[in-house]
């Protein structure tokens, strides 16, 4: 049999996924296929189900904000396969505080000399979330 554990994870920026099985990271492979698609879709597909992969499943989604983790019991039980898959409900990870990345400049303006009556393009472009209000400052004013 097959085991297949889920998850979806949303988070800005995007995230690296690592699984555990009793505190040992696991690795992909023949038996062992980890994805994470666009849409935050999680998923940890175990082919040929033995014994030794029960223990406590924990799946760490991390990038530069921070980690969450969430973790469940798988046991193994020998005997005919079920083709029911039991209902489980979903567990909402919730960070200690409120989800926030700063912002950050993704491309910078740069300095640029010209002659006077020259027209001059400053360009700059900034990420975070909640998407931050970008504004300019010419001899500290707003630039209109």
């Amino acid at each position: 049999d097959e085991l297949r554990i889920s998850a979806v994870v949303e988070a800005y920026p995007s995230v690296g996924v690592t699984w555990y099985r009793d505190g040992v990271r696991l690795r992909t492979s023949r038996r062992a296929v980890m994805t994470l698609d666009r849409d935050g879709q999680i998923e940890l597909a175990l082919a040929a189900v033995a014994a030794r992969d029960a223990g406590v499943y924990t799946c760490t989604a991390s990038n530069e904000v921070g980690r969450a983790s969430t973790s469940g019991k798988v046991e193994v039980i020998k005997g005919e396969s079920r083709s029911e898959t039991p209902k489980v409900p979903p567990i909402v990870i919730s960070p200690d505080v409120p989800y926030s990345k700063e912002p950050m400049f993704i491309r910078k303006p740069r300095s640029s000399e010209a002659r006077e009556g020259d027209t001059v393009l400053l360009e700059c472009e900034v990420i975070g979330d909640p998407k931050p209000d970008v504004y300019w400052l010419r001899d500290f004013l707003k630039v209109k």
